[in-house]
């Protein structure tokens, strides 16, 4: 029951902060044996090593940022606020950043067989967006706020939606929140229940954090969160085991960590299942994400 509860309220609160949340999943039956699936998602018995899975995520190819594949175009907004603003050196060393993350992950795709092409940087598509006031660092008991909500609104962020996904035959559309502040960046991401301006995806890079610089791996890190990546971090219930399992299962993906050179790290089979490049994921890694961690080191191999 106290585990049943703690998984729960891990739910509830990653809900809240944006991230995804894998609530149930159905099976591809046709790809194992006669292992059956209890309604709560616990096998009855033992699962072999690899077992294919299609599990529901309910950020997966939804919202302004589906799956990672075709066109995407990346509005970014560089925020002058009465606190901080850029320069034209500090832009273009984050336009460059931003290049560097877009190639790394096009190349990414080409590697799991997909096609992804990134249009950002023409002048329709990088905005300077001026605030009367400080945009807000403060995190919410969530894990988010809703200033970059506030200000999407503000640029008439479902105006240029549309427009841009036309304009650019784009499949999606996401948002870059430049801030030149220090603070820890965060994504919004949308789910199946978003609505309004919920529906728009963006993502709130600051220039550093805890006196650490963000770099391209941030970026690239931040950008798969619009397509409904998770941190790999800490997933639901943060603890030693589920960090061994983590680099156990994930040991370069660049969402377990973003502080390394960017050509070190790679997209691992949850993220790309989350992202869109697969179709299926080991069992195991489903219990990963639900907290059952009996289950996903009784079977790791």
């Amino acid at each position: 029951m106290k585990k049943a509860l703690l998984i729960i309220l891990a739910g509830v609160m990653l809900l809240m902060s944006g991230c995804a949340l894998l609530t149930e999943y159905s099976p591809d039956v046709e790809s194992y044996d006669a292992q059956s699936v209890a309604s709560d998602g616990q096998a009855d018995n033992y699962w072999p090593a690899v077992q294919m899975v299609q599990p529901f995520v309910i950020s997966r190819d939804v919202g302004s940022s589906g799956k990672l594949i075709g066109n995407s175009v990346l509005v970014t907004i560089f925020i002058h606020d009465t606190e901080s603003g850029f320069n034209d050196y500090e832009r273009e060393e984050r336009l460059g950043w931003l290049s560097e993350a877009t190639q790394w992950l096009e190349a990414q795709a080409k590697n799991a067989g997909h096609i992804a092409n990134f249009i950002y940087g023409a002048e329709h598509l990088v905005i300077d967006h001026e605030m009367n006031r400080p945009f807000s660092t403060e995190r919410a008991i969530s894990g988010v706020t809703m200033e970059a909500y506030e200000q999407l609104e503000a640029l008439d962020g479902p105006y240029l939606y549309e427009y841009l996904k036309e304009r650019h035959d784009a499949k999606n559309v996401g948002f870059i929140f430049f801030i030149n502040k220090d603070a820890r960046s965060y994504s919004h991401i949308a789910t199946r229940y978003s609505t309004g301006i919920f529906y728009f995806e963006s993502c709130v890079i600051f220039a550093a954090q805890n006196g650490n610089p963000v770099d391209a791996s941030v970026v690239a890190h931040e950008i798969l969160h619009l397509f409904g990546a998770l941190d790999l971090y800490f997933a639901l219930l943060p603890d030693d085991e589920r960090n061994e399992l983590a680099k156990l299962y994930f040991p370069n993906d660049i969402m377990i960590s973003a502080r390394r050179e960017l050509d070190s790290f790679a997209i691992g089979d949850l993220t790309a299942y989350l992202i869109g490049w697969r179709d299926s994921i080991d069992i195991r890694l489903v219990y990963f994400l639900l907290g059952y961690r009996d289950h996903a080191s009784e079977v790791r191999g």
